[in-house]
């Protein structure tokens, strides 16, 4: 992709999520401070699938099992001794023990895949028009945090720096690893743009049948395990309804049932059959769902497919996405970013910069975005309301607007009408950036920016010292006529 992403007038559009409603893009900018924030949830955790950051489960080492263990006290027998065994000293070596129940598991598959961050562009033009509004300044790091916290308001992008190709669909802009799971993507997503879904009462399954199973977590019957659509019937639920789950995995959520009640339930179920027709087309022959996805395969899907080495998704999707070291890859992502926004304030930086917001560093070096530029006012050429408010904030920096009119009329309320209008010097000033309200409140005026220092006066060539005459040196040549220099440019 040729388009500059931390530009967002030229983020492509297919890129993106779809449009949303106005009430939707408005970010929440009051500011809470780090200590009185809640643990970041994971966006991208729908489907239970992703290890969780919470607390360890007991039982594992050095959890609450062995403290509790050691407080009962040894066990009857007396205490194993250390090192009594061949297998004690092997184990005390490092060397795996092959008699034990539960082994290691292997390490997590690293892909080659640098994985960065960037705001998504409606989003971001919503939070533009509030800091607009607000004349406040925020810290750049609670902005980018607030853009990380929910999957709609950032991007996702992805960069291979080895031997690897990715897959996207073009239609939402997911990525995959592979062409299978793309094209179950598609199918489970799409197929419904391309064919017309009906149902038809045929009539039940003739047979013997002793059980049917049922899906654990949707409810679904899926029928007896000896009839012929059992396995496609599985097969359709794992690819529409659960495409994080690996077949063996969903496989193992099926449970038997073996009363009689429920297998004619089943069949009562089973006489509804899903035809398909292409789209507004109601009088064409009616296909199954197979025949369906095979044209949709043969004459969609290869215009809906790019494969390459770098691609921008919307991170909305990765829920989206089947169980594979790809989708893990990116929640871990997501987690490092969360704690340290180094990609994402990376990119609003120059994003900032090019909608004609300020970034400037206050305090400990902590940066922050305004709308405002901050720029410091000689009181000496200022009115007099003007430069006894200027004149206050510096005498006072850190006090908010409460506290200036509990100086300047005590007992009136910050909300009257009275208030208003002795803060109306305030508001001038803040407005032409004389003084920064921060994001909780406190206000401060920018100071005059330390002179630059004199450069150092060079040393005239007869306060150097002569060099010694070199033996057998040549004599200096004649000095040569004056000669004008060129005229320089002004």
């Amino acid at each position: 992709m040729s388009s500059d992403p931390t530009n967002p007038a030229e983020q492509p559009s297919g890129e993106s999520a779809a449009p949303r409603e106005a009430n939707d893009l408005v970010l929440n900018l009051d500011f809470v401070p780090t200590w009185a924030r809640k643990p970041a949830e994971n966006p991208y955790a729908g489907r239970g699938d992703f290890p969780s950051d919470g607390p360890r489960e007991r039982g594992r080492p050095g959890g609450r099992d062995r403290d509790r263990d050691r407080m009962r006290g040894p066990k009857p027998g007396g205490d194993r001794p250390r090192g009594g065994g061949p297998r004690d000293r092997d184990r005390g070596r490092g060397r795996p023990d092959r008699g034990a129940p539960h082994g290691r598991p292997p390490p997590p598959v690293r892909l080659p895949v640098a994985i960065s961050f960037l705001p998504e562009r409606q989003q971001l033009s919503a939070l533009v028009r509030q800091l607009n509004a607000s004349q406040k300044a925020f810290p750049l790091s609670y902005v980018a945090h607030l853009l990380l916290a929910k999957p709609e308001f950032h991007l996702i992008k992805l960069e291979v720096r080895g031997d690897l190709q990715l897959w996207q669909f073009k239609p939402d802009g997911a990525v995959f690893l592979d062409q299978d799971s793309l094209k179950a993507h598609a199918i489970r997503l799409h197929l419904g743009e391309v064919f017309d879904e009906t149902v038809e009462q045929t009539d039940p399954p003739a047979g013997n049948f002793n059980c049917v199973g049922r899906c654990s977590l949707s409810g679904e019957w899926l029928g007896p395990p000896n009839y012929h659509g059992y396995q496609e019937r599985l097969l359709d639920l794992q690819r529409t309804r659960f495409p994080h789950l690996k077949i063996d995995e969903y496989r193992a959520r099926i449970e038997m049932v073996r009363d009689p009640a429920a297998i004619e339930q089943w069949k009562e179920a089973a006489r509804s059959r899903r035809v398909y027709r292409p789209k507004g087309q109601p009088d064409a022959a009616p296909i199954s769902r197979e025949e369906a996805v095979q044209q949709f395969v043969l004459k969609n899907l290869a215009s809906m497919i790019a494969q390459g080495r770098r691609f921008i998704m919307p991170a909305a999707l990765v829920r989206e996405l089947p169980d594979s070291p790809l989708r893990r890859q990116l929640e871990e992502a997501w987690q490092r970013e969360n704690r340290n926004p180094f990609s994402m304030t990376l990119a609003l930086r120059p994003a900032f910069k090019h909608m004609r917001l300020h970034l400037f560093k206050a305090g400990r070096g902590e940066t922050f975005v305004t709308a405002v530029v901050p720029k410091s006012l000689d009181a000496g050429h200022a009115v007099e309301n003007i430069r006894a408010m200027l004149q206050l904030i510096h005498e006072h920096p850190g006090w908010n607007r409460a506290q200036l009119v509990e100086h300047l009329k005590p007992g009136v309320a910050p909300e009257s009408e009275e208030a208003n209008e002795l803060l109306a010097p305030l508001r001038w000033l803040i407005e032409k950036g004389h003084v920064i309200e921060f994001f909780n409140g406190t206000l401060s005026a920018p100071s005059e920016p330390p002179a630059p220092k004199a450069p150092k006066a060079a040393s005239s060539p007869a306060d150097l010292p002569a060099p010694e005459p070199v033996q057998g040196a040549a004599e200096p040549a004649a000095e040569a006529a004056p000669v004008d220099a060129p005229p320089t440019a002004t």
